[in-house]
């Protein structure tokens, strides 16, 4: 069944009651995904109870953590670990510390194997750099999607309210930051400006997909003052109190471990683009995902709400250019001439990137087809499909850096 997971939207203005500083600081995580890794190096500071973020860098690599055994899984992060140790010493930086953030791969090893890969990535960072060792750890599903709810709220600047910004908020965050021009995704909005409601989030990942959403509810109970300095302290107090934001993870049904189970029906080949003796059929390739995902189909139902979908299905979707598709008939027909069309014995197969070739895409495009219209039961005008706000890719991982400075873990 659904967890409510207990938070308040409107206080994420006033939350973080730190000390009013100026002052630079830094922070790595390492977003460990199923398929690869990735390292982020952020640059933030707190002004008038708000921490402006920004990622000062990003490495990546390719391979789960999970996949890498336990006497490999340090070394296995060595080209991360090398190239923010080297941003570090160029900065003349210290003190850093660094959180090793498992998801979903690493969900579906036991506590034991879980445990032996941490202890060889803690032991390896310790041997080799001087970062400080923070979390290390996998994250829950429901954590990671409040952690992607959060990055993209704050980014849309939908962190706030949809009433008037309190005159002037904004104009306060007069920060420099050493990083370019990202400041001003946080900075300069106009005196008055209204602010849309926060958006629901689905990502989807290669083992697991997060969806989070704003209880119906929310808007008219909690969106009504801005800046309430005295609703809540932090961000930990309302994920125990309050029942605002709804959040459900569901391991093993992320974009390619659901493909994998649906290639072992016989009739998989329908999903895939045509050759010699079989072709592809939208409707027959959409009823196998349907059976494989019945059993979340009746868990909730997300109303009108906007969602933004984040993760694998950019990639896709821009693969059939239909990211600004007229409509759900329109995008369908669209993947049914192009896989129909498309011979697989006159394709180069090529990596786009590790675990996926141009081929799956036509499978990829009815799973999402059926994931987000058919399961999750959203409106075709009610979703935007993106991988990027204002220039800035998006996950989860700033969420992750916001909520612990939020929770003043920081």
């Amino acid at each position: 069944m659904l967890m409510a997971i207990k938070i308040i939207l409107l206080l994420i203005c006033v939350v973080i009651i730190h000390a009013h500083t100026s002052d630079n600081h830094y922070h790595i995580i390492i977003d460990a995904g199923s398929t690869g890794s990735r390292l982020y190096l952020f640059q933030y500071i707190l002004q008038h109870h708000y921490p402006i973020i920004n990622v000062i860098s990003t490495t990546k690599n390719y391979g789960g953590l999970s996949n890498v055994g336990s006497n490999n899984a340090g070394i296995s992060l060595k080209q991360l670990l090398d190239n923010a140790q080297a941003e570090i010493l160029r900065r003349n930086l210290n003190n850093i510390t660094i959180d090793v953030l498992g998801t979903a791969g690493m969900r579906l090893l036991s506590s034991t194997e879980q445990e032996s890969i941490y202890n060889d990535i803690k032991s390896y960072i310790q041997e080799h750099y001087t970062f400080h060792i923070g979390r290390v750890m996998t994250i829950s599903g429901e954590m990671e999607g409040i952690y992607g709810w959060l990055e993209i709220n704050y980014l849309r600047h939908t962190l706030i309210s949809n009433h008037k910004i309190v005159k002037g908020f904004y104009d306060k965050l007069d920060v420099e930051l050493d990083v370019g021009s990202n400041d001003e995704l946080y900075v300069g909005l106009n005196d008055e400006l209204d602010v849309e409601l926060p958006v629901g989030v689905v990502d989807v990942g290669g083992a697991s997909v997060q969806i989070t959403f704003a209880n119906n509810v929310v808007p008219n109970m909690y969106f009504n003052n801005i800046l309430n300095d005295h609703a809540y302290h932090n961000l930990s107090y309302v994920v125990n109190h309050t029942d605002s934001l709804i959040t459900k993870s569901l391991l093993g049904k992320g974009l390619r471990s659901t493909r994998l189970s649906m290639n072992k029906h016989h009739l998989a080949h329908t999903c895939y683009p045509s050759n010699d003796t079989n072709s592809f059929d939208f409707d027959v390739c959409k009823s196998l995902y349907i059976n494989i995902l019945r059993d979340v189909k009746s868990l909730f139902s997300v109303g009108e709400q906007h969602f933004i979908v984040i993760g694998a299905a950019y990639t896709t979707y821009h693969f059939f250019d239909i990211l600004d598709g007229n409509d759900r008939q329109h995008v369908q027909q669209h993947i049914k001439h192009i896989c129909n069309e498309w011979k697989i014995d006159d394709h180069m197969i090529k990596k786009v990137y590790p675990y996926t070739s141009e081929i799956d895409y036509c499978a990829d495009a009815v799973y999402f087809d059926t994931l987000l219209y058919d399961v999750f039961g959203m409106q075709f005008d009610n979703i935007s499909i993106i991988n990027s706000i204002n220039g800035r890719d998006v996950n989860w991982v700033t969420g992750a850096l916001f909520y612990e400075i939020a929770s003043g873990n920081m």
